[in-house]
């Protein structure tokens, strides 16, 4: 969720930190966009679930 991932990121993990609506790339930022992104359901996406 923060890209503090060392090694093979699962390719159900999206990357708050770095996502370009983080405009402050703060963790806070990216904790706030992943919360919005829930509360709004453009989050999970059917490439973001574990199948």
């Amino acid at each position: 969720m923060l890209g503090m991932v060392h090694g093979r990121v699962p390719r159900f993990v999206h990357d708050f930190l770095t996502d370009e609506r983080n405009s402050t790339r703060s963790i806070e930022g990216a904790f706030a966009l992943y919360q919005q992104s829930v509360r709004d359901r453009s989050f999970p996406t059917e490439q973001h679930q574990f199948s």
